[in-house]
C-alpha cells in the first residue's frame, strides 16, 4: 500500500467548511486503519502543495489522505490460494451462462466456449457484479454502480 496526499481546492464560500467535515467524516470511519488525518488548508499551503492551481478566488483547501495497492498482486495471491484449496481460478474467459454445476464461459482469446463444473461459483466480478447477476436473474435490480476500469474475475470451487 502507497499512501497518497489529495488537495481539494476550495473556490467557493463554505467549500473548505463542507469538504473539511465530510473528511474528518470519512478520518471516523477509518478510525485506526485511516492513513493520515484529513485537514483544512489555509490558501498559501494549497499554493504550496498545487503550484499550478488557478489563484482568482481561491479561499484554501482540505487535504486528505487514501491509498494505493498492487490490485494484480491481490488477484494473482487470491488465484494462488483458491488453487491450493482444490479450486481452479480462470482468466481471460467470459461468463456467457449461469448452470446447474457450474458455468459456461467464452474464451476470449480463441473464441471457444467451454463448459465448466463447480459445487460453486463465487461472482468476484467488481463493478461487472450485475451483469453476472443478469445471467441468473434477468429482472434483478442492480446493486451497483459501476465505475472506469477493471476486470472480470471469476472463482470456480471444486471440479
Amino acid at each position: 500500500m502507497h499512501p497518497l496526499p489529495f488537495v481539494i481546492p476550495a473556490y467557493a464560500t463554505g467549500e473548505r467548511l463542507f469538504y473539511g467535515a465530510g473528511l474528518k467524516v470519512y478520518d471516523l470511519l477509518a478510525g485506526e486503519l485511516g492513513i493520515a488525518p484529513s485537514r483544512v488548508l489555509s490558501r498559501e499551503e494549497t499554493f504550496a502543495r498545487l503550484p499550478g492551481i488557478r489563484a482568482e478566488g481561491l479561499r484554501g483547501g482540505v487535504l486528505y489522505h487514501d491509498a494505493q495497492f498492487d490490485d494484480a498482486g491481490l488477484a494473482v495471491s487470491l488465484a494462488k490460494t483458491l488453487a491450493l484449496l482444490g479450486g481452479a481460478p480462470i482468466n481471460y474467459l467470459k461468463v456467457v451462462a449461469l448452470q446447474k454445476g457450474g458455468l459456461r464461459a467464452l474464451d476470449l482469446e480463441s473464441g471457444r466456449e467451454h463448459e465448466i463444473r463447480a459445487k460453486v461459483v463465487i461472482n468476484a466480478t467488481g463493478v461487472f457484479a450485475d451483469e453476472i447477476r443478469r445471467l441468473d436473474e434477468p429482472s434483478c435490480e442492480p446493486m451497483l454502480a459501476p465505475s472506469q476500469g477493471g476486470n472480470q474475475c471469476f472463482l470456480c470451487i471444486g471440479q
